[in-house]
C-alpha cells in the first residue's frame, strides 16, 4: 500500500511529466533557411564574444566562462 507522501510524489511526476509534453509540443520548427541564419548570428556573437576574453587574456576555464555567459547575453538567453 502507498503512503501518502508517495501517492503525492507519484501525482507530481506524472503532473511535470503531463506539463513537459505539451510544451515541446509548442515549438515551433524553424525551415533550414532561418536556422542557418540563426547559426551564421551565432558564429558571429560567438567570435566577438571570443575577441572579448582574448583581450581580457583569461585563461582556458574562466575564457570558456566568459564566453558562454556573453553569447548567452547578447542572444537574449
Amino acid at each position: 500500500m502507498l503512503r501518502p507522501t508517495q501517492s503525492a510524489l507519484i501525482a507530481i511526476t506524472l503532473s511535470l511529466i503531463a506539463t513537459s509534453a505539451s510544451f515541446a509540443q509548442t515549438t515551433t520548427k524553424l525551415s533550414p533557411g532561418e536556422m542557418a541564419a540563426m547559426d551564421a548570428v551565432k558564429a558571429e556573437k560567438t567570435a566577438a564574444c571570443r575577441a572579448q576574453a582574448k583581450e581580457q587574456k583569461l585563461s582556458l576555464t574562466k575564457r570558456r566562462a566568459f564566453v558562454k555567459a556573453c553569447v548567452a547575453k547578447a542572444l537574449g538567453k
